[in-house]
């Protein structure tokens, strides 16, 4: 491509520019979206980023250009994908949308003879010389105009207002510490009256006997002051702390509560920085919100007292104090884009740190000490210029102020200097009006300090609702939804079967008519009322020996007695599934606008049985598991779990009958015990002690100094990566589940082991769904899935697999 001629041709025309609003990115893979929601920013059309990032079909990988166009047109935009030479990109109207590197999407605002004009959600506005654009520019471009059904509308979001939102529950506070703060201006008013008294009568006139009640009223006037001051700050520490630990709390229990899909693509690093966001905006919401609304008031106290002094004088200093406001409007927009850059970069910073010393055995092992430190040094250079750029923008606003007080007083020295020698004011009046005008001018000064800290907690606040707006996993929404409504019952519930209730029942006089699933009538309960002991898989958690109470109470495994039996106050919690699991027509994706990873899969798992799905790494083993543990919720279709759709099933009965052995083990700093019982007190010993032996674990246990206290190091780096896998089997299995997911659960163990813990998992005779490579793990499962590409293209038994060869053969040769 002939870049001369190019930039011969923008050195003659320099076409229109356009400014665009800033929408930063939160995440790399959403700069798509991020680019939408400039363009219909630009064109009237508010829209907030996490609905955009559904729209544009945001997934782990990104969005493709064909989701945003068609994102856009379902906006109402005439939207095109275009591919165009560098030179005839001046021909463009801006703005559009241009891919950037291969790997990146930045909106185009326009030309100049030099430069080109981006807007780049993951750094701001900026610009970058031709030859730079040249070098990163692909050639393609989306193009983007309103059409007919191009509607405005939206609402941006108001800082104010979600200040003002934050503060519920605290209004008695805040009105207390208003009413303390208007008091606090009794004492300043008088400031000026005893200056005016103090040179008139006493300096002037000569009335010393004025002096000592002049003197005794100041005094009085500054204790109050005092007295005031210290019982309001007071009020604002103590709400601090409870603004402080509410939305901090808050914060973090809506993080651990979102769906696994939003950690899958931040930094997690990056997402705990923000937590202590919330202290910063306790301090600003209990401290600088309510003495700005304070300085408001006194601002229009002292204009109206200098106004009845001199209006000549008071315009002076009204002017002087519009510049300083208009000083920060004119430069607001460009410290909002700025902070947010920084807390961005600050957080790339933290994260990259955090995932660094995370993986410092891969990074020794591998020598990478540099290049990890050169990862470190980048980032942190850029969170470094944008420090410096957001520090000559807050010099500026710092520095004006002072110089305006300062020009300020000297025009009220000359003006009002005129003003004495005319007569229209007294030397005392003066020196009056002097001081009003400094208490005037302090809180204008406040007033713009605190709008400088609203640009700089604009940023943290979008950081803080990106993590907010995000919807709740459902699976824990339904548990919530639960507890709100402890007998609310799914429409496949059914009352007991009459001849439960019948006189020949040795229960009948212990049963009451409740609602259970219908499955657990027809397979658990009914046989109740033929025999004198439960079926052998109903079992409930050891919570003590009481009788006649729930069912909950009663020691796991223990049979059930005549007058052990109430259902009266029984607890979801108790309860644990036989364990069978049903697929029907199972379709999920990681993006909705992209054809579906798994599509129409249905399986059927009986109880105790064992299922193993192999296939090339990508085949949708791991996912089909996460879908099976409610840790991605399917598109279409339904997972069912002893005849009752998960959905209806309730999460604590699912919390208590399935567990899952992933990949990627966690360990944290603590005890054994903890690591393996997840901090609950309430795992008897007996069964904490049975899965550290089915684990295969007990042994390293004992020999630990502390045995099952034993310490573990942040990320079990104190012990081998098969150990910690044992940790995590034990972990569990100390629940004694009925059914359970392993993911590559025994990758790292030895073959003599892995088959010890294999046996010892026969024996339990829980339901097994395992994703495996090794043959020694699936080859005596009842049934193999093979997959490609999220479709099964074989199943059967190891022996008729490998008479048919096939996937399966190649997979097991190679």
């Amino acid at each position: 491509m002939p870049f001369t001629f190019a930039s011969q041709l923008l050195e003659r025309i320099t076409t229109h520019r356009v400014c665009t609003p800033t929408i930063l990115q939160m995440e790399a893979v959403e700069c798509g979206a991020a680019c939408l929601g400039i363009i219909l920013s630009y064109y009237g059309r508010i829209v907030p980023l996490p609905k955009l990032r559904e729209d544009c079909g945001v997934s782990r990988d990104g969005s493709k250009a064909f989701n945003i166009l068609k994102a856009a047109k379902n906006y109402g935009l005439n939207a095109k994908g275009l591919k165009v030479p560098f030179e005839n990109l001046i021909n463009l109207p801006p703005p559009y949308i241009v891919f950037w590197n291969f790997n990146h999407f930045l909106v185009l605002e326009g030309f100049g003879k030099k430069h080109v004009y981006l807007n780049d959600p993951a750094t701001g506005r900026r610009s970058v010389s031709l030859e730079e654009f040249d070098g990163a520019y692909t050639g393609v471009v989306l193009v983007m105009e309103p059409g007919a059904g191009f509607q405005k509308g939206g609402k941006k979001n108001n800082i104010i207002s979600a200040l003002i939102a934050r503060l519920h529950n605290s209004w008695g506070t805040i009105l207390f510490c208003l009413f303390a703060g208007l008091l606090l201006t009794i004492p300043r008013l008088a400031v000026p009256a005893f200056s005016q008294v103090f040179v008139d009568e006493i300096l002037v006139q000569e009335r010393q006997e004025w002096l000592r009640p002049l003197l005794l009223g100041m005094i009085l006037t500054a204790v109050l002051r005092a007295l005031l001051a210290k019982v309001r700050l007071i009020y604002l520490r103590q709400l601090m702390v409870k603004l402080s630990v509410t939305m901090s709390g808050k914060f973090l229990w809506h993080i651990l509560r979102l769906p696994v899909g939003f950690y899958a693509q931040r930094y997690a690093g990056e997402i705990s920085s923000r937590v202590s966001i919330n202290d910063t905006v306790a301090e600003i919401l209990s401290g600088r919100l309510a003495t700005t609304v304070i300085d408001a008031v006194m601002i229009v106290f002292f204009l109206l007292i200098m106004i009845q002094y001199n209006l000549m004088l008071s315009a002076i200093a009204v002017g002087f104090a519009a510049i300083n406001i208009l000083a920060l409007k004119f430069i607001s927009q460009t410290r909002v884009d700025t902070n947010l850059r920084l807390a961005q970069e600050q957080g790339k910073v933290y994260g990259v740190t955090v995932s660094g010393i995370q993986t410092i055995e891969t990074i020794k092992a591998s020598g990478l000490e540099s290049d990890l430190f050169s990862r470190f040094a980048g980032y942190y250079a850029k969170a470094l210029n944008v420090q410096q750029e957001l520090g000559l923008q807050t010099q500026i606003l710092t520095t004006l102020p002072v110089l305006l007080t300062s020009l300020t007083t000297a025009s009220i020295l000359v003006v009002g200097g005129l003003e004495v020698m005319s007569g229209k004011l007294s030397i005392g009046m003066l020196v009056a009006y002097q001081s009003l005008t400094l208490s005037f001018l302090e809180p204008v000064n406040s007033l713009v300090n605190f709008g400088s800290t609203l640009q700089e907690l604009e940023a943290d606040l979008n950081r803080l609702d990106d993590v907010l707006q995000n919807p709740i996993d459902v699976e824990v929404e339904k548990k919530e939804e639960g507890s709100r409504q402890k007998v609310r019952q799914p429409p496949s519930w059914t009352p007991l079967d009459a001849r439960c209730f019948m006189p020949g029942n040795p229960f009948a006089s212990h049963l009451r008519r409740e609602t259970l699933p219908q499955c657990w009538l027809t397979t658990a309960l009914a046989p109740l009322c033929r025999e004198t002991r439960p079926p052998q898989w109903l079992r409930f958690p050891a919570m003590g020996d009481c009788r006649t109470r729930s069912l909950k109470a009663f020691p796991k495994g223990r049979a059930v007695g005549r007058r052990d039996f109430s259902l009266s106050t029984i607890a979801q919690d108790s309860f644990q599934l036989q364990g069978y699991i049903e697929l029907r027509n199972i379709t999920f994706g990681y993006s909705r606008l992209e054809p579906p990873l798994i599509e129409n899969l249905s399986l059927s798992i009986q109880p105790g049985q064992r299922v193993a799905f192999v296939g090339k790494s990508g085949s949708g083993k791991s996912t089909i598991a996460k879908l099976i543990c409610g840790l991605y919720e399917p598109w279409d279709g339904e997972i069912y779990f002893d005849g009752i759709p998960r959905r209806q099933t309730p999460r604590s009965v699912l919390a208590n009958s399935l567990a899952m052995v992933e990949q990627d083990i966690f360990l944290f700093a603590g005890t054994v015990r903890d690591n393996i019982t997840l901090w609950d007190s309430t795992v008897p010993n007996a069964d904490f002690i049975q899965a550290c032996q089915d684990a295969a674990i007990e042994d390293l246990i004992l020999s630990m100094p502390g045995r099952y206290d034993a310490e573990l190091i942040e990320g079990g780096m104190n012990i081998s990566g098969g150990q910690r896998q044992r940790l995590e089997i034990a972990r569990a299995l100390v629940k004694n589940p009925t059914m359970l997911v392993l993911d590559e659960a025994t990758s790292a163990l030895d073959p003599q082991t892995e088959l010890i813990i294999d046996q010892n998992l026969r024996r339990r005779g829980c339901t097994c769904i395992i994703v495996a490579h090794r043959l020694s793990t699936i080859r005596d499962s009842h049934e193999i899935i093979v997959l490609e590409a999220g479709k099964v293209v074989q199943r059967g038994t190891h022996e008729q697999l490998w008479q048919q060869g096939g996937t399966y053969t190649c997979l097991i040769k190679t």
